[in-house]
C-alpha cells in the first residue's frame, strides 16, 4: 500500500487531517498551545521570576545597608562610652597614683619626725 492519502492531509479544512498541527475545521489546534505563544509565555515567566530576583535582591540590600548602619552607630557608640570608660579609669589612676604620693611624703615625714 503506497501513501495515497498525504495530498489530502495537506489540504487545508479536510475534515479527515490527523492531529499534526495542521488547523483544520473539525480538529483546529488552540494558538496558545502552539511554540511562539508558549515561547511568550516563557518569556513572561522569566521576566517575573528577575523582577522577583532584582525585588529580592534590592530587599536583601536594603537590609544588608539597615545592618552596617546599625553597627557603624554601635560602633560609634561603644567608641564614645569605650572613651569615656578609658577616660574615668586613668583619671582613677591619677588619684590613685596621687594618694600613693601623698602616702609616701607622709611616710618620708614621720621617719623624719621619728629620727629627730
Amino acid at each position: 500500500m503506497g501513501r495515497w492519502w498525504w495530498w489530502r492531509w495537506s489540504a487545508i479544512g479536510d475534515d479527515c487531517a490527523p492531529r499534526s498541527g495542521l488547523r483544520t475545521k473539525s480538529n483546529a489546534i488552540d494558538v496558545s498551545k502552539t511554540d511562539s505563544a508558549t515561547k511568550s509565555e516563557d518569556h513572561k515567566k522569566k521576566e517575573k521570576t528577575e523582577k522577583l530576583l532584582v525585588r529580592q535582591r534590592r530587599g536583601a540590600k536594603r537590609r544588608l545597608k539597615k545592618k552596617l548602619r546599625r553597627l557603624r552607630r554601635q560602633k560609634s557608640y561603644l567608641a564614645r562610652h569605650d572613651q569615656e570608660i578609658i577616660n574615668k579609669l586613668k583619671a582613677e589612676k591619677k588619684e590613685a597614683l596621687k594618694e600613693v604620693k601623698t602616702l609616701q611624703e607622709e611616710k618620708k615625714r614621720d621617719k623624719e619626725t621619728s629620727k629627730n
